[in-house]
């Protein structure tokens, strides 16, 4: 799926591969929250993908880096290049196909994702689309993302 340029999303300045585990889902959550989505996607998906760690290429998926394990091969070229050393990427990238995702199942008919805490896992699988065996532990992480989250 090419995702075409990034969106005007806000992006806080990232707090540091060092910051506690809620300090990241944090950041993440008011990116998320300011590109228009729940606060809890990106870390949700991000403690699946990644135990909610800026892994570098390698340490993951062989050709994967970062919180969402993105493709070195695909990604890490034009408005996402740089991403591995650069987290702000990251959470763009995820912020804007969770946008796409959520614009073409509304078109398609199916619904608007966000009515529905319920399918959010579904949605984040259709962002990060792992095996299909892998697609169902998303949503499993939605009370966790919610209490590294806390309030904002």
């Amino acid at each position: 799926m090419n995702a075409g340029p990034p969106d005007s999303s806000p992006v806080d300045s990232y707090p540091g591969d060092d910051a506690p585990r809620a300090a990241i889902a944090q950041w993440m959550a008011r990116g998320a929250i300011g590109g228009g989505l729940p606060g809890e996607l990106p870390p949700m998906g991000a403690l699946v993908a990644s135990g909610l760690r800026n892994l570098p290429l390698g340490q993951g998926e062989a050709d994967s880096a970062g919180y969402f394990q993105m493709r070195v091969g695909i990604w890490d070229r034009g408005d996402y290049a740089g991403f591995p050393e650069r987290p702000e990427l990251q959470l763009r990238w995820f912020i804007d196909l969770a946008t796409r995702v959520r614009r073409a199942r509304i078109e398609g008919g199916r619904g608007d994702p966000l009515a529905d805490e319920a399918g959010w896992g579904e949605w984040i699988a259709d962002v990060l689309r792992p095996p299909e065996q892998n697609r169902g532990r998303y949503q499993q992480r939605l009370p966790q993302a919610r209490e590294l989250i806390g309030a904002l």
